[in-house]
């Protein structure tokens, strides 16, 4: 009982002690720009910064759950899991498929977290994006225009690297499920992959 609560009151401040520090650096901001008369530009910054998290925080959580979900709906005919092998450490598989789900979500969130916190920094590139112009010069060996490269490049490779982020993610955590889950087994022979599992993390 005391184990829970001491985690329910650390997982309390992880979340509380961050939320406020943010709280706290805004309301700074907001007195700052109140002052110098630009209070229209913190709220155009604070609604980006808004979108930006949500939009990326969002698709995190998105494809990590998708993919979480067809993994946790594949049944494996294994009664009895080797987490560690060697036969020293053995639980139920039952037992480990009850907290997977649970956990999935948790660190889903946790990454979301991070994710949206990560996507709020990248407003600007999201705004120049969404407000690109065309300069009227054109780059002389591709063709396209300069504002391309100044307003729409900057985000999609901002998106290029985000994606390939949630991909890594997103397999790191599908594999560990189908290892809980039976799915993904180390044998003395090596690795052995349920052909279902190759079919989706190919």
């Amino acid at each position: 009982m005391l184990k829970k609560k001491f985690i329910l009151i650390l997982i309390l401040l992880i979340v509380v002690f961050p939320f406020t520090s943010y709280l706290l650096n805004y309301y700074t901001d907001w007195l700052f720009f109140v002052e110098t008369g630009f209070s229209s530009v913190f709220i155009t910054i604070l609604y980006a910064k808004t979108w930006a998290g949500l939009l990326f925080g969002g698709l995190l959580f998105f494809f990590v759950q998708v993919n979480l979900y067809y993994a946790n709906r594949v049944q494996f005919p294994l009664p009895v899991m080797n987490i560690l092998g060697g036969g020293n450490f053995r639980f139920n598989r039952d037992e480990a498929v009850r907290l997977v789900k649970p956990a999935g979500i948790l660190l889903s969130l946790i990454l979301t977290l991070f994710a949206a916190s990560w996507g709020a920094m990248q407003w600007e590139d999201l705004l120049f994006f969404i407000n690109k112009l065309a300069v009227g010069t054109v780059d002389p060996v591709i063709g396209k225009d300069i504002g391309f490269y100044l307003f729409s490049l900057p985000f999609l490779e901002l998106l290029k690297t985000f994606a390939n982020f949630v991909l890594l993610i997103t397999v790191f955590l599908t594999a560990a499920a189908y290892y809980v889950r039976g799915g993904i087994m180390l044998t003395e022979r090596g690795v052995s992959v349920d052909k279902k599992v190759r079919r989706q993390l190919a």
